[in-house]
């Protein structure tokens, strides 16, 4: 799954919902911000669950420095999120580029132009996940099944086991919650007794919940509260230390 954080409104934010539903591409999940700020502010809040950002920009208008300083956070959190930046004019201020590279999307967006960029992040999305290709290894009545840690949206306990949760069906293991999740890479969090979500297909979090992408709801119990709490703030922490900031 390529997912997308669109900084757009109006009547753009419409044009480019129809054309990226006319790139007939699978997999794309796009979420939308009313600006770079507020693009910013959702970002932050799961930065292990975006691989690009479409920013807006208008040279013109202090927009330019609202999303120069976006970009320049994202790629700070996260380095391996790709930026496009959309305008209809023929330049870009320094402001804005000085930051590293970024894909440029010409506005109004043509379909053509979109499904080269999606090609695009689709190929480096897939490069820099390493984490999540990490083989799992399960077992349940004498099989033996694979899976990879990205494929998984969600784990919890059953009377027989553990069941892992993927976008194609649900798959048994025989053992121990607490054992398996030694083997999860850093997306994982453990929000309850009985589950372990993975944050890359979580869409919101609140103070008891969780809403993942195929919108199950899933409780966070009280004493899970402080590591939820804390677990996107840690992660953000460690690509900052990563890049020694």
């Amino acid at each position: 799954m390529l997912n997308l954080l669109v900084a757009e409104r109006g009547d753009d934010r419409k044009h480019f919902m129809e054309c990226l539903a006319a790139c007939g591409e699978e997999n794309i999940s796009a979420e939308y911000a009313g600006s770079a700020l507020s693009a910013n502010d959702l970002f932050r809040k799961n930065p292990c669950r975006y691989d690009a950002v479409f920013l807006s920009v208008f040279p013109e208008m202090k927009n330019s420095a609202e999303a120069a300083d976006t970009a320049r956070q994202i790629q700070t959190i996260s380095p391996r999120v790709q930026i496009v930046l959309m305008t209809a004019q023929e330049y870009l201020p320094f402001s804005v580029l000085e930051y590293g590279y970024f894909r440029l999307l010409k506005k109004p967006a043509e379909v053509s132009a979109l499904k080269e960029i999606l090609s695009d992040l689709k190929r480096h999305a897939a490069a820099s996940a390493a984490g999540d290709q990490k083989l799992l290894v399960l077992r349940f009545n004498r099989k033996y099944f694979y899976l990879t840690c990205g494929s998984v949206l969600y784990i919890y306990k059953s009377r027989g086991g553990i069941v892992l949760v993927t976008e194609k069906g649900e798959y048994v293991h025989s053992g121990r919650l607490d054992e398996f999740e030694e083997q999860l890479g850093q997306t994982f969090c453990r929000c309850h007794g009985s589950f372990i979500v993975n944050f890359r297909h979580v869409i919101r979090s609140g103070t008891d919940y969780i809403l993942m992408d195929d919108q199950q709801r899933i409780s966070v119990s009280r004493a899970y509260r402080g590591r939820v709490k804390n677990f996107v703030q840690h992660m953000t922490e460690n690509q900052k230390k990563t890049l020694k900031i």
